[in-house]
């Protein structure tokens, strides 16, 4: 028998889209299958990935230890700090000691929710957003999500921070705490980037209400054209008299670009 929680797990429908991609187009095996539109995935990416896989991965005996822990070893994290210190310009270097990995974007969208916030606390997103952002912060952590809507204010632009202070201050009324911030820079589903103002007025929020910044830069890299507004990581902006750098958490993963799950 479940526990509470188990059944309520139990009655998610989250799975339900991943079953029907099992009748994926395959050029080989499955030419009449479906075309999904519905995730990012970068089949383009995926002959090339495997192929280079398959040919020159090598793996030590320290390898399938423990090692140097849950969080990525010293190798990894430091190939990682200079991948993030070359592609996102931070405004100062990333070192591996900042790196922590996990077993993709969405546990750590999870690890953040549940080492930010207690049980019954909320994280702050704005909407329209990424629908699985429900399940990654609330299935397992019991923290609670509050919805910012923008009632036609551009999101990636300046006054974005007073429609999230409202839906603060509304949360507030009805008891519920507020704990962070949580962007998508780039956005997902619209795709749109954050300006560099935007993002120091939400610094300035978050400090206000001392909440933590989290940006999911998952797609970080998947900007093309040089028309409107390009792609600036949090991590490229001096949080220096605007937020606390210490509650500046930037996620990202390797899924959108180079295919691995």
């Amino acid at each position: 028998m479940l526990s509470q929680r188990g059944g309520i797990n139990a009655q998610s429908t989250i799975l339900d889209g991943y079953k029907r991609g099992k009748n994926n187009t395959q050029k080989d095996s499955n030419p009449n299958g479906v075309v999904s539109f519905s995730n990012a995935e970068n089949f383009l990416m995926h002959q090339y990935v495997s192929t280079f896989v398959n040919k020159g991965l090598l793996i030590d005996q320290a390898s399938l230890t423990y090692n140097e822990g849950p969080i990525g070893n010293l190798r990894l994290r430091i190939a990682m700090a200079t991948h993030i210190n070359a592609t996102f310009r931070p405004d100062k270097d990333v070192t591996e000691e900042y790196v922590t990995f996990a077993a993709g974007v969405t546990a750590l969208n999870e690890a953040c929710a549940i080492n930010l916030a207690n049980e019954g606390e909320a994280l702050l997103l704005g909407m329209p957003i990424y629908g699985s952002f429900h399940n990654d912060l609330t299935m397992t952590t019991k923290c609670k999500i509050v919805y910012a809507p923008f009632r036609g204010t551009d999101q990636f632009s300046i006054g974005a921070a007073t429609q999230y202070e409202h839906a603060l201050l509304d949360a507030a009324n009805k008891g519920i705490k507020i704990k962070a911030l949580m962007i998508c820079n780039p956005h997902n589903p619209l795709g749109s980037c954050y300006t560099i103002a935007c993002l120091k007025e939400l610094f300035v929020f978050c400090e206000k209400y001392q909440l933590h910044l989290i940006s999911d830069e998952v797609y970080a890299l998947s900007v093309f054209g040089a028309s409107g507004t390009q792609f600036t990581s949090v991590l490229s902006v001096d949080p220096t008299g605007l937020l606390d750098s210490d509650r500046i958490h930037v996620l990202y993963g390797l899924s959108k670009v180079c295919s691995p799950p």
